[in-house]
């Protein structure tokens, strides 16, 4: 049987997302995390499946969500049962698919397309979860000056944003190109053991 391109891709995204949930559930610097590279490598590896480009990290996000929000994050909300899902979730999962869509212009062996996609995500990321924050959160006004107010608040989480997405965008699309340069060899055979 021999492997083909795509079924390579796809082994690689699929490997690659679930050391990026592992690497969530341990404590790191809030917003130093491998959401936007997952995004880009699934869009850029899985451009021609857009469905699977977006729904394996889609996925990926949930389930760790599910667990962060059940354990670590257990004590911000005041709910009884199992945390399936909260709104905030909503803007978050509406970057991540933004970010695929953006992952799917980037040329996976170029460092300064990954290094732009990566630093356009970011503030993209910024921008669409801040804007929700200051729609769902009642201490802001729904005024001019509220949504500056929030903004603002999320200054300080913005170089961890950026410095985090840098780092894994860069981390995953080069694990992801040494694996390929590694192991994937198309004219090879694969025996079925």
């Amino acid at each position: 049987m021999q492997v083909s391109s795509n079924s390579w891709k796809f082994t690689i995204v699929i490997s690659l997302m679930v050391l990026s949930v592992i690497y969530r559930l341990f404590p790191h610097p809030y917003n130093f995390a491998p959401i936007t590279g997952m995004a880009l490598l699934a869009g850029s590896y899985l451009k021609s499946k857009k469905v699977f480009a977006i729904l394996i990290p889609l996925i990926a996000l949930y389930a760790s969500d599910v667990i962060l929000n059940n354990t670590l994050y257990r004590g911000f909300y005041d709910v009884q049962g199992i945390i399936l899902f909260r709104p905030y979730m909503l803007a978050t999962y509406f970057s991540l698919i933004c970010i695929v869509l953006v992952g799917t212009s980037v040329n996976k062996l170029k460092f300064f397309h990954i290094l732009g996609a990566s630093l356009f995500s970011s503030i993209l990321f910024f921008l669409v979860t801040n804007f929700s924050s200051w729609i769902e959160i009642p201490i802001y006004t729904k005024n001019l000056v509220g949504l500056t107010e929030c903004f603002i608040a999320g200054l300080p989480f913005f170089p961890f944003t950026v410095l985090g997405d840098l780092v894994f965008s860069l981390t995953l699309f080069g694990i992801a190109a040494l694996a390929t340069r590694q192991f994937y060899r198309p004219q090879e055979v694969v025996k079925a053991s």
